[in-house]
């Protein structure tokens, strides 16, 4: 009966391609399909060709069965395929898979017959053992022979004999299964292992198995597995193979369980010897630490340990600095144990020790020759971090030299990742530091370049790079920034990088005198403490946000969060940034005796950074005003603007200290006067300077309009802008009407438009964020290899939605709206792409799905998605998408491949 329904569901088609698992009744479903095609042809026998003997040509006037498809070979398929076509009687071809014949999936007298059609469902079974049969039986069945349908064929054939037997009873499913199965002690010791691919396991066994399919892989039920008893175990040779199979293939947790359940310390070494420590970091930690725990500690693990211990920095530093002991113990002299001695001087920096670690990679340095670059570069950035911490004039200047000078062994080395670093500390640490955050930004740029993954270290990095960014008046770029670094941390789950995210938000929302946005901001930090904001960085966080209260006007906030710091200060012995806060409290709202006297302080203080050296000088200004001293105030301030602008950043004050310059203001008696830069966001939503609308964004209607042209094609003439907004109105009229809309738009948003003659056009400080993304599109699309990925995510961050939603059916915004999306989907798929091919599943399918919601006919790409939801065990993902895929074709009158139908089916 199952049969039959699966023989009445291919109908009047004349091609089927029937696919699935070994013992899935593919054979005897074909044997039923040529039954009745040589009925139907008066008893014409079939022709049959099984690979690899293909029989070609084909006698068009009898009925064609290919058996074992997958068996062909790719050169054949194109002439197998070409015979099929030209074939006018019935085809039925069977196998495991059926790929050499992918394009017949797109005709429409081709039936795909699937392995959720093979399968027998409970009505099916219920049906074949008859009405009488209780459900319990048909349950069991199901569930000890895990659905193979010639176990089932052998259940039914005992039942008919002995109308009491159960699969449960006397070990009845297990003898079926050995029994179709045949001759254990033929199977190879691989069915030990989890996962298994065509060139693991021999196409006898393949074929004897009903082996369950997820992407690239075949892994046998668990059932089976228990019905087949002892297998013998996997030589070392074996174990290696498989190990070094999964890895090439990117399945490193598959291959590190693998090792820890051997024990085999020889094994695991072989297996793992020359993987780096990114990939050892992909593991999660309690898995790594099993992992080395597997291994003997000799000589020949030296390199393994290390670079475990490499992978362990960031998450487990315990385990960092254990394993790297335990390698120096055991690796011969000579390179590597130089490479572990500048690893344990960089571990000893990170545990505070910043002039023990110094002296001991200045003493490595000497001895590392020229012919090690990588670690002489290593060394280098080791010291470059003790003189950063020192923080003064000259040791920035030494930093700054060093951390140059191992980028450029880095790049020497190819080693990408490690150059990356240092570039970021380069730009963060030394150069933004030292007063020179336009060369840092540079800095920072490059390194993140060199980070394609969306992991921890890109955003981590994110951060402060956001940070820089809004430091330099780039709101947009650092808006982004903090955004990505947020979404790496929300799709992994860590609350670190989401924390940092929103504070670096708190920061960009204090600035702005956003209270609101400065208190939400700060909320979803607490929401995400995790385990990262305690002790220490508690207090940095409770000082400085205290402090960014003042910035938005809230002494009520201020207050309680400063109690908070003082607590956690007094129980870690930190104090220092309690009393930072406190200066800004005193020169602002205090005693400005003492913020003058603490300020003139760190003045004279080596170490004190020098790039916030503008804020403190306008926070003198305040007190000095407060105290009555109004031309000292007034010098303060004059040599902060200096300061800045010397930093590069004429405009710091007017956009970051709004606050004190409004109280310096009313002290002084005298009107602002600063014009920070003004930004338009056309993506996403509409709005100038990030305002309220009604504030500085242009009122909805022509002044909105013009801002919006403006921003998008650069300049126009009061000829086109007339006719664009009145396009039935006289000249004279149109000019009337324009000189009130541009007086309208000064006093709504001040001198944004600029008339210069006959030419309309945005003033020189307007940023456009549509002009930031094509700015940063176009250098990932001209970045070299290395770079271009990075590019491409920096790019795709920018972009925060549709160009201007709210004019969707204004054809003056449709030609641009759709080129930015191009972009988008060309960019998604340089990173989607790098993400598949470094077996990053869900990154790919997340670029991927991107690019497809913008180009949802895209029938390829959306096979191309279900694959890969497949291959990563997302079967009913895969489904929907297709299901979607299918409805959205409908929508416009296609109709969809046999491929994309066989997804949204649920038969692949």
């Amino acid at each position: 009966m199952h049969r039959e329904r699966l023989v009445d569901l291919v109908g009047s088609d004349a091609i089927v391609l029937i696919e699935g698992p070994a013992g899935s009744g593919k054979t005897l479903l074909a044997e039923d399909l040529l039954a009745r095609w040589v009925n139907a042809l008066d008893g014409v026998e079939p022709q049959r060709s099984h690979p690899p003997s293909i029989v070609l040509p084909v006698d068009p006037s009898r009925p064609w069965f290919i058996d074992d498809a997958e068996a062909v070979a790719i050169e054949e398929a194109v002439d197998l395929v070409s015979a099929v076509e030209r074939h006018r009687a019935p085809v039925v071809i069977a196998g495991r898979r059926t790929d050499a014949f992918a394009p017949l999936r797109h005709r429409s007298d081709v039936r795909l017959i699937g392995r959720t059609d093979l399968s027998f469902t409970v009505d099916d079974l219920a049906a074949e053992l008859g009405g009488e049969a209780p459900a319990t039986l048909v349950a069991d069945l199901l569930t000890a022979s895990a659905g193979w349908a010639t176990v089932i064929d052998r259940a039914l054939q005992r039942i008919a004999v002995d109308p009491h037997w159960s699969p449960s009873g006397a070990n009845g499913a297990n003898v079926l299964i050995r029994d179709a199965v045949g001759d254990i002690a033929s199977l190879t010791p691989v069915l030990r292992l989890p996962i298994v691919d065509d060139a693991m396991v021999a196409p006898d066994i393949l074929g004897r198995l009903p082996l369950h399919r997820v992407g690239r892989w075949w892994s046998v039920p668990s059932v089976v597995r228990a019905a087949l008893g002892p297998i013998p175990e996997l030589s070392i040779d074996e174990l290696v193979a498989a190990g070094r199979r999964y890895l090439g293939h990117g399945e490193v947790t598959v291959a590190a369980d693998l090792m820890v359940d051997a024990a085999d310390s020889d094994a695991t070494v072989r297996v793992f010897d020359g993987v780096s420590s990114t990939t050892l970091a992909s593991l999660e930690t309690w898995r790594l630490r099993q992992l080395v725990a597997s291994v003997r500690p000799a000589a020949a693990s030296a390199p393994f340990l290390h670079e475990a211990a490499r992978a362990a920095e960031r998450a487990d530093t315990d385990s960092w600095g254990a394993w790297l002991q335990l390698a120096s113990e055991v690796a011969d002299t000579g390179p590597l144990a130089r490479a572990i001695a500048v690893d344990l001087a960089r571990h000893r920096n990170r545990t505070g020790d910043f002039a023990g670690s110094s002296a001991d990679a200045m003493a490595l340095l000497a001895e590392i020759p020229a012919d090690e670059p990588d670690t002489r570069a290593r060394a280098l950035v080791v010291i470059a971090m003790s003189e950063v911490y020192e923080c003064t004039a000259a040791s920035l200047a030494s930093a700054i030299d060093r951390y140059r000078e191992a980028c450029a062994l880095f790049r020497r080395t190819q080693s990408w990742s490690a150059r990356s670093e240092a570039l970021e500390r380069l730009g963060y640490q030394a150069l933004f530091m030292a007063g020179r955050p336009i060369d840092g930004e540079l800095a920072m740029q490059e390194g993140l370049a060199l980070l394609p993954a969306g992991d921890w270290v890109r955003a981590y990095w994110l951060t402060h790079h956001s940070d820089l960014l809004d430091f330099l008046g780039r709101s947009v770029e650092a808006e982004a920034a903090a955004a990505e670094a947020i979404e790496i941390g929300e799709r992994s789950g860590d609350d670190v990088l989401i924390g940092m995210g929103w504070w670096q938000r708190s920061w960009m929302a204090s600035h702005r005198r956003d209270r609101r946005g400065f208190r939400t901001a700060i909320e979803m930090v607490e929401r995400h403490r995790g385990t990262w904001l305690t002790e220490s960085q508690e207090v940095v966080f409770l000082a400085s946000t205290a402090e960014r209260f003042l910035f938005v006007d809230d002494v009520e906030g201020y207050e309680t969060t400063i109690a908070r710091a003082a607590e956690v200060a007094e129980a870690t012995g930190l104090r220092e940034p309690v009393d930072i806060a406190r200066v800004w409290f005193d020169a602002t709202h205090g005693d400005a005796d003492e913020a003058v006297r603490r300020l003139d302080e760190m003045e004279e203080t080596p170490g004190v950074v020098p790039v916030y050296r503008p804020r403190r000088l306008a926070l003198r200004a305040v007190a000095l005003a407060r105290r009555g001293d109004f031309e000292g105030a007034r010098s303060a301030l004059g040599e902060a603007n200096q300061v800045a602008a010397s930093l590069g950043v004429p405009d710091l004050l007017p956009r970051h200290h709004v606050a004190l310059l409004d109280q310096l203001s009313s002290l002084l008696g005298e009107d602002r006067a600063d014009s920070p830069a003004v930004n338009v966001r056309l993506l996403g939503r509409f709005a100038v300077d990030g305002s309220e609308p009604g504030n500085s964004t242009p009122q909805p209607g022509h002044p909105a309009t013009l801002v919006k042209l403006l921003a998008l094609t650069g300049s126009m003439t009061t000829e086109s802008a007339i006719d664009r907004l009145w396009p039935d109105v006289d000249v004279a009229t149109g000019r009337a009407r324009l000189r009130n809309l541009l007086n309208r738009l000064k006093q709504q948003a001040g001198p944004l438009v600029l008339r210069d003659a006959e030419t309309l056009r945005l003033a020189d400080d307007v940023v456009v964020d549509v002009s930031v993304f094509e700015h940063a599109a176009t250098a990932a699309m001209t970045a070299s290899a290395e770079e271009r990925v990075g590019r491409a995510r920096h790019a795709l961050a920018l972009y925060t939605g549709d160009l201007l939603p709210g004019d969707a059916y204004e054809d003056w915004a449709s030609g641009h709206r759709e080129r930015l999306r191009r972009r988008v989907v060309t960019l998604a798929d340089i990173v989607g792409a790098d993400a598949e091919a470094r077996h990053d599943l869900d990154e790919a399918i997340h670029w991927f799905d991107l690019a497809l919601e913008i180009e949802p006919l895209d029938e390829l790409r959306t096979i191309h998605l279900c694959e890969m939801l497949v291959t990563g065990g997302r079967a009913a993902s895969a489904r929907r998408l297709a299901q979607r895929g299918v409805a959205v074709l409908a929508d416009f009158g296609v109709r969809p491949s046999i491929a994309l139908e066989s997804f949204a089916s649920g038969e692949r």
